[in-house]
């Protein structure tokens, strides 16, 4: 299939209610994902914060020295056992509410690139996405692809380079994180030094 062909189909008024759906169903799976990691996330460093600032005081008052802080302890702790078994339940269930909307999304997700695959049934199911196919289309208007073949072979290309290329910035982002580590050992290290040549010259 030609590229004028191919844009013909792609900028169809179906094709672009196929792709403004997908679109809409990405953005949702989006915002579930990002929900369902803040679920997962924040009820844990609020209880842990609370926890060690109720342990604290359950400490003093276990080992004050007298019956009634022994007690007001003993009181404190089977309360605080009592809290975290409610929170744990409250946020297991909130994090199996996240987790259903995340699927009920992902699914959503998942028919709109079909139905949009059988508007547009040359591409692949795969290819059903809103930066692939605006990707696609630049390849054929711009006159980088004159066929589909050569159009998702160049895409798959330069997919393999970004994901090479991420790799290489994780892994200098890395090593600069080591470096900065080890500079800063060296540091506190010469200032350590310099202090116990301070201490030798008293």
């Amino acid at each position: 299939m030609d590229a004028k062909e191919c844009l013909e189909l792609l900028e169809s008024p179906q094709a672009e209610q196929g792709r403004e759906a997908v679109s809409t169903a990405l953005t949702n799976l989006i915002t579930a994902y990002v929900n369902q990691v803040s679920v997962e996330k924040k009820p844990k460093r609020a209880a842990t914060k609370i926890n060690v600032i109720l342990g604290i005081i359950i400490f003093f008052c276990l080992f004050s020295g007298t019956v009634v802080g022994e007690i007001f302890g003993i009181i404190l702790l089977a309360l605080i056992i009592v809290l975290n078994l409610k929170e744990k339940k409250k946020v297991e269930a909130e994090i199996s509410e996240a987790n259903k909307a995340y699927d009920e999304c992902n699914s959503d997700f998942e028919k709109s690139k079909q139905k949009l695959h059988e508007i547009i049934p040359f591409l692949h199911v795969d290819y059903c996405t809103p930066g692939a196919i605006e990707t696609l289309e630049t390849y054929f208007k711009s006159g980088r692809a004159d066929t589909l073949k050569e159009a998702l072979n160049l895409y798959e290309n330069e997919l393999a380079l970004q994901k090479q290329q991420d790799m290489i910035d994780s892994l200098q982002s890395q090593l600069s994180d080591i470096q900065r580590t080890a500079q800063n050992a060296e540091t506190a290290s010469a200032i350590s030094a310099i202090g116990s040549a301070a201490n030798l010259l008293k």
